[in-house]
């Protein structure tokens, strides 16, 4: 923390070649050590998904955006997507994010998962998250061929573990990286 309250992150380099390098001194590398950074990448965006999974219960989020999401995504599945839009009296959604929603919805129902409750708060939340978890490999693919491997890798946990990102999605259900 700053001397006037303000946060930041600390964190440490860790001094090595990136893979690049490795692959070009040694050529290619045996399957169990390829395994093994896949692994290691692996591991830093599970643990990103399980403090997801872990908020996401824990907080209700901003409460008229989950009342809608909760709302709009049971009236889809009572109505269909012809008679969606026509029977429900507020939506500034656009169509492709009401079908996420009434696919969770449908998720809720065989789940038998009703009302405003956390584990409702868990499964609304579960396409933010997931777009979060898929945007920090997105950045690690994009980044390893044109940044190096040490960058991509950097460059996807700041995203994962960024607490605005994980607020954005996990506490508040907002679908930001969707």
């Amino acid at each position: 923390q700053t001397p006037d309250g303000g946060a930041y992150y600390v964190m440490e380099e860790v001094p090595g070649e990136s893979l690049r390098a490795l692959v070009r001194r040694e050529g290619a590398l045996p399957l169990s050590r390829a395994v093994h950074i896949v692994e290691q990448i692996a591991a830093g965006l599970g643990a990103a998904l399980m403090i997801r999974l872990i908020i996401a219960p824990m907080v209700r989020g901003y409460p008229n955006d989950i009342s809608c999401f909760l709302s709009w995504g049971d009236e889809l599945l009572n109505v269909g997507p012809t008679h969606f839009y026509s029977s429900t009296s507020f939506c500034d959604y656009p169509p492709g994010y009401i079908a996420v929603l009434g696919i969770l919805a449908g998720i809720r129902r065989v789940l038998g998962v009703f009302g405003d409750a956390p584990a409702a708060w868990l499964i609304i939340k579960l396409a933010p998250i997931a777009a979060d978890i898929g945007a920090a490999a997105l950045l690690y693919k994009l980044g390893k061929s044109r940044l190096g491997e040490r960058a991509a890798v950097a460059m996807a946990v700041i995203f994962a573990l960024n607490p605005a990102a994980i607020a954005d999605s996990a506490a508040w259900g907002q679908i930001d990286s969707v």
